[in-house]
């Protein structure tokens, strides 16, 4: 138990000092190994386990949606890599068919692509912080003051409570995408959404057997 709480501050600790790539930084012109390789070594703190690693098939789902561009010669620029990187950090609370109308967006608006994705860096950097620094110190202060089970039971209720203002806020932005996809969403990507859905179901599925199994 002492391991796995010292594991939990460290991995708070990591987020804490996360930063994500400058948009000038990220590689420009490679193969899809190398993007997908480059993708899940920027993306590892956010990982749980390997149902959400990048891969050929996720991304080439996101070129048949118009989500993003096709690559040229089989080469990805940093323009589309960061496209893909959001796209990575957004699929596990938003379908794809509101990640493409919020490009759609982008792309009929905004021709500077570093400020969006400057924009979109100092976004998630901003929320990382503000979750991860307090709720170290508080896990630290609650652990040095309770006994093990009522220091457990806290600790419970804490993510019971990150998890409940997590889905009244999808709710709620879902809700405000359901209002503008109806304009801009590009008609290839609820194809490729309901690929999503169907791979998401099969992980859940896998996952649930996995808990019967217990």
């Amino acid at each position: 138990m002492k391991q796995k709480l010292e594991d939990l501050i460290d991995y708070l600790d990591t987020l804490n000092g996360y930063k994500l790539p400058n948009y000038l930084e990220i590689p420009n012109n490679i193969k899809m190994e190398e993007t997908i390789n480059y993708l899940n070594e920027i993306l590892a703190p956010f990982y749980n386990d390997d149902n959400n690693l990048v891969t050929n098939y996720m991304i080439n789902n996101y070129v048949k949606a118009k989500i993003v561009s096709s690559p040229i010669d089989k080469h990805y620029t940093n323009e589309q890599i960061g496209y893909i990187l959001f796209i990575s950090l957004l699929k596990n609370i938003t379908s794809l068919k509101n990640i493409a109308s919020l490009f759609s967006f982008d792309k009929a608006y905004s021709g500077n692509k570093e400020e969006l994705y400057t924009f979109c860096k100092e976004l998630e950097e901003e929320s990382v912080m503000r979750t991860s620094s307090p709720l170290k110190e508080e896990i630290k202060n609650l652990h040095e003051s309770l006994s093990e089970e009522d220091f457990s039971k806290k600790l419970a209720n804490k993510a019971l409570r990150l998890y409940i203002e997590s889905s009244t806020k999808k709710i709620i932005a879902d809700s405000i995408m359901n209002y503008l996809s109806e304009t801009v969403l590009p008609s290839s990507a609820l194809k490729e959404d309901k690929k999503e859905k169907l791979l998401e179901k099969k992980i859940l599925d896998k996952e649930a057997k996995k808990l019967s199994n217990r």
